[in-house]
């Protein structure tokens, strides 16, 4: 379920042709080669052509434009993020986490990174490590769901299912359309032995399930390459544009 990799469009909007796309990519390039050219010693160069090598799929040049930025200044730590979410990707957990804990060594207030520390110890079935972790980026980010949601199933892996119900019910309160956070209490609650509450959860997650569907019947999901192209450039734009 890549929804982050689908646009929905009018079925009225023509896709761009493959050479438009292939234009604006070389479009976006030239301004970060040239951006290179004239500061080949900056480290924010390198970091902007590693990130465009990134959104363009060719992560192994990716990571040397910003193992080369690291080089330079190695307290870049939305780079040392970066890195770590792409070895998330790539399954290379300890990796991550090394590098998820060198970002937070330079800024320790930064935004998402306990959740996904947290997130990768509960697969490893650790989760009074996640617990801890994950109450880090709560400090942070008390508005954070997402957080709230790993915490509730931190402490369904500990069957500790009222404490567990608890977080699950804190992320339902700060998102009532977080549509997966409503599984977990409904789980919960039947081991708790509450069927009714049980049952008005699972009843709210299958009519959020329904209405998701419900809202793409009849529309034409499309891949647009061009539209996240667009969006490609537009942040190399800016980030060109504050260097």
């Amino acid at each position: 379920n890549k929804t982050e990799d689908q646009v929905l469009l009018p079925v009225s909007e023509p896709l761009r042709t493959e050479q438009e796309i292939v234009a604006l990519k070389k479009e976006e390039s030239k301004l970060a080669e040239k951006l290179m050219k004239d500061f080949p010693d900056s480290d924010d160069s390198l970091v902007i052509m590693g990130n465009l090598c990134y959104r363009h799929g060719n992560v192994i040049e990716a990571l040397k434009f910003w193992n080369k930025a690291l080089n330079i200044n190695p307290k870049q730590a939305n780079v040392h993020k970066s890195i770590a979410l792409s070895s998330m990707k790539k399954g290379k957990f300890p990796d991550a986490v090394a590098h998820f804990r060198k970002a937070l060594e330079i800024q320790p207030q930064l935004r998402d990174v306990y959740s996904n520390i947290g997130h990768t110890l509960l697969l490893f079935c650790r989760p009074n490590e996640a617990i801890e972790e994950l109450e880090k980026e709560i400090q942070i980010s008390p508005n954070s769901g997402f957080a709230y949601f790993l915490l509730g199933q931190a402490y369904l892996q500990q069957k500790e299912y009222k404490k567990a119900k608890e977080y699950y019910e804190a992320a339902i309160k700060i998102d009532p359309e977080y549509t997966n956070a409503y599984y977990g209490p409904a789980s919960v609650c039947a081991k708790l032995g509450n069927r009714d509450k049980a049952k008005e959860y699972s009843e709210i997650f299958k009519a959020l399930k329904a209405e998701e569907r419900k809202s793409l019947k009849g529309r034409k999901i499309r891949y647009d390459d061009f539209v996240e192209t667009q969006k490609s450039a537009a942040i190399t734009y800016i980030n060109v544009g504050q260097m």
